[in-house]
Parts: C-alpha cells; sequence; structure tokens
C-alpha cells in the first residue's frame, strides 16, 4: 500500500510554498522538516500529508490551505488516517528524554517541529 499511496504525492508548487509563508512558515525550514507533504497528484491545489505508522505510509490526508482559518480545510483521508500524526515518534528511542508536545492538529504540530522540538 505504501508505494500506492506514495504516487499520490507530487512536490509542493510555489503557490503552495507561498500558502506556506501566509501562515507564518518559512520555505525553506518548512521543507528541510522532510515530512514528504505535498500537492496531491489527483486533486491539484491540495496538500497532501502522509500519515505513517513504523516508518510506512499508511494514508494520507489532503486538504487545502485557506487565508484565515485554521489548519487543512476541506479535509479528507485515504488510506488509515485514524492514528494519531506523527505517531512513531512515541516509539523513538532518541526522542526518550524530550518532552511529548501533543498538538491540536498537523500544522501545530509543523510549528512545533519548526521550532526545533
Amino acid at each position: 500500500m505504501t508505494y500506492l499511496l506514495q504516487n499520490y504525492i507530487k512536490p509542493l508548487t510555489p503557490e503552495m510554498l507561498a500558502a506556506f509563508e501566509a501562515r507564518g512558515f518559512d520555505a525553506e525550514e518548512f521543507l528541510a522538516l522532510n515530512l514528504g507533504v505535498g500537492e496531491h497528484s489527483e486533486r491539484p491545489g491540495r496538500v497532501a500529508v502522509p500519515y505513517r505508522q513504523g516508518g510506512n505510509i499508511v494514508g494520507i490526508r489532503t486538504g487545502t490551505l485557506q487565508t484565515g482559518f485554521a489548519g487543512l480545510q476541506e479535509a479528507a483521508g485515504q488510506g488509515d488516517c485514524g492514528i494519531l500524526y506523527n505517531i512513531d515518534c512515541l516509539s523513538d528511542a532518541t526522542l526518550a528524554d524530550q518532552p511529548l508536545i501533543v498538538t491540536d492538529g498537523i500544522l501545530e504540530c509543523w510549528s512545533a517541529m519548526a521550532a526545533g522540538f
């Protein structure tokens, strides 16, 4: 399933990077997080967010970034998106001495990661 789901994610477009910057993210720093986020190949203009479990992509959540709204709007999922986003951090032994940060949504998680957590 991972191979099929990976085919749904294309690189972020300049317009999407601009939308992330409008949300306060630095595009270069966001890309350096290497989250696998991109544009959905079958739904142009929609952000595709991979959900991983055990290092494998098990689902993709898609949505749009709209000015004035929090989170991904018009969100929809493919595969298993019923797990916590970034769940693999809970079993990562290299993070055992780090604080557990629980966020309300994906964008907030990315903000914490961009801040160095």
